[in-house]
């Protein structure tokens, strides 16, 4: 029998998502009830099973979600949205991104830097300073307050 990761993911956020036990038999169905034993077996559910003779899991309870549970968790939903069609547009988009903005950093920063000598020279500049006009007057002493010297 082989096992989705759909139906993995599904029994992993059941037992992640609950405030107390799960228990899965009654309104399980066997896929469920399997997907829960072995992963209790592996240790990604904390809980127990109930198998019957042959050991086929006939119930299962899983009283919580283990560390190593939340990290497969991760790795199935990250491994199904890559293989998904949305995840490998969103890849394809962002090597596209990556590869424009490269391409065009050196042009970006040429605009940006003659922008800025634009700015810079339309601006009117003391040459003893070298500070604006405006703050050089705003930096001088009112004429009551001009420091006296004495030699």
């Amino acid at each position: 029998m082989k096992l989705s990761s759909s139906v993995i993911i599904k029994v992993l956020k059941t037992v992640a998502d609950a405030d107390d036990q799960v228990e899965f038999w009654n309104d399980s169905s066997a896929v469920e009830i399997k997907v829960a034993s072995l992963l209790i077996d592996d240790d990604y559910l904390s809980g127990g099973s109930i198998k019957n003779e042959r050991g086929i899991p006939i119930k299962a309870c899983a009283t919580g979600i283990t560390l190593g549970g939340l990290e497969y968790l991760e790795e199935l939903k990250t491994k199904r949205f890559r293989s998904s069609w949305k995840g490998k547009l969103l890849i394809a988009i962002s090597l596209i991104a990556s590869y424009l903005f490269g391409v065009m950093s050196p042009v970006l920063s040429d605009v940006i830097k003659d922008e800025l000598k634009k700015k810079n020279a339309n601006q009117q500049v003391d040459p003893i300073v070298t500070t604006p006009v405006d703050k050089v007057e705003a930096l001088r002493f009112p004429p009551n307050l001009e420091p006296v010297v004495k030699i």
